[in-house]
């Protein structure tokens, strides 16, 4: 379930397999309808979902976006017996809420930037002024991937603020927002898949502009994440 290039990947890489018969995708995009049968249901409607599942006697669902988890749509499928890939909405909290994350990795031991949990703009203002402004301002929920907010001066950071906690920029998303230190550098991202008690690690993927890296896809090897 899912519209965008992730779930066109998903779709991709499922057809393929000599296990599977069909494929629907719930909403679905132009990719994914050149593969499979778009069904016009929204990746988060959670009734209609497990509706189209018994009727359609679904052998697996795999969730696609973050809004999806969120909802408690793979709960839902799985207390009606079908077999879900992708967390519950108790796991699914590490993404759809950043300051739950970072409460995580601060009681885990994981290094992570330096961070404070704002409702106030007032407070939130103060602390970016003692690190002159250079901080990454996030919305807690989820906001589409627009919800962070990278600042480089007191009056970018002090701006965040204002459109998220006064200007309500991103709704209930926003109403409590992560403020943390800027750390400069390249980045790259790492996905594991686990069923609780085994982990295998996917290859991490980067932007292919960062840190020299001159291959036309974003992902590297292992190696150059090093």
């Amino acid at each position: 379930m899912g519209s965008g290039a992730r779930e066109h990947a998903l779709v991709w890489k499922c057809v393929q397999s000599e296990l599977v018969e069909r494929v629907y995708c719930a909403p679905g995009n132009g990719g994914t309808g050149g593969m499979a049968r778009n069904v016009p249901i929204g990746a988060a409607d959670v009734v209609r979902l497990v509706q189209f599942a018994k009727h359609e006697k679904l052998g697996l669902i795999v969730l696609g976006p973050e809004a999806a988890v969120d909802a408690g749509v793979g709960d839902a499928l799985r207390d009606a017996g079908f077999p879900v890939f992708g967390p519950n909405r108790a796991a699914g909290r590490i993404e759809s809420s950043k300051s739950f994350a970072k409460s995580v990795m601060e009681r885990a031991g994981i290094p992570t930037a330096a961070f404070e949990v704002f409702t106030q703009s007032a407070p939130a203002k103060k602390w970016t002024r003692e690190r002159d402004g250079r901080v990454a301002v996030k919305a807690d929920g989820l906001a589409r991937g627009k919800g962070v907010i990278v600042c480089a001066s007191v009056e970018e950071s002090d701006a965040a603020i204002d459109a998220m906690l006064v200007e309500k920029r991103f709704g209930r998303s926003g109403a409590t927002i992560v403020v943390e230190e800027r750390l400069d550098g390249p980045e790259l991202s790492v996905l594991a898949v686990t069923d609780g008690t085994d982990v295998i690690a996917l290859a991490p993927a980067r932007r292919a502009d960062q840190g020299g890296c001159r291959r036309r896809h974003a992902t590297c090897c292992a190696a150059d994440a090093g």
